[in-house]
């Protein structure tokens, strides 16, 4: 299931809620793209589908109305099991490719880019304080980010971007986790940060392996994702976890 599909749930899901009634413009595709945490041609690929089913009028020149709810009835069950599978798929990919790009990026990083990885790591306790999830999640994806950005490798930056978990349905459990959960979060952030600065690869591989997997135990005990068989042995086998 590619990242549309997560967008187009997420957007219909919206919609359902009633964000917009009948007949009422959505927001410009930029404005979407930050909503949604996606890129604007993903967000128009989402319009077409949802105006194909005939829930959205777009108009050349004026932009995209809410038609009607009818069709958001196609978008079944099936869909939301095949995005949480896909939001597992995810996980497992980060697992797979992140500690090899944050180990490359700690030979690398410039003192700028560690600069910019305190800067978003500030940001990100902000969002914590300001109890705003979107802030959080959008802060989360901008810290993976810097990192494969720390590289220099442009190949590698693409390949980050492309399966950087920055879906707010992700982390929506945020607020309602307990205190030392959050602190995990934070913490696995900061641990990172401070392998970078002392430019040790192979540590803040194992600081990238460890705040993944942590990650992927709390998305499963708040219903996100269920952990791959994969990731499951990584966790069973290392003590830190027990």
């Amino acid at each position: 299931m590619g990242k549309e599909d997560f967008i187009l749930t997420d957007l219909a899901g919206r919609i359902r809620k009633g964000n917009w009634l009948i007949g009422d413009r959505l927001p410009p595709e930029r404005s979407l793209a930050y909503m949604l945490g996606t890129s604007r041609n993903t967000v128009r690929g989402v319009l077409r589908t949802l105006a194909a089913k005939g829930v959205l009028d777009i108009r050349r020149g004026s932009g995209c109305y809410l038609h009607s709810v009818q069709g958001l009835s196609t978008i079944t069950a099936c869909e939301s099991r095949n995005q949480a599978e896909g939001q597992r798929e995810v996980v497992e990919a980060c697992f797979t490719l992140y500690p090899a790009i944050a180990a490359f990026c700690a030979e690398r990083i410039s003192a700028a880019g560690l600069t910019g990885l305190e800067e978003c790591l500030f940001a990100l306790s902000k969002a914590i304080f300001a109890e705003n999830p979107e802030a959080v999640c959008e802060q989360m994806a901008v810290f993976m980010r810097k990192i494969a950005e720390g590289t220099g490798n442009s190949a590698l930056i693409r390949a980050a971007e492309s399966i950087c978990p920055s879906h707010p349905v992700l982390f929506e459990f945020f607020f309602s986790s307990e205190d030392y959960e959050r602190e995990t979060i934070f913490a696995g952030h900061a641990k990172i940060l401070q392998s970078l600065k002392r430019h040790k690869a192979q540590e803040t591989r194992q600081r990238m392996e460890e705040h993944i997997l942590r990650m992927c135990l709390l998305l499963e005990k708040h219903g996100r994702i269920e952990c791959s068989e994969t990731l499951r042995k990584e966790i069973e086998a290392r003590e830190v976890f027990a």
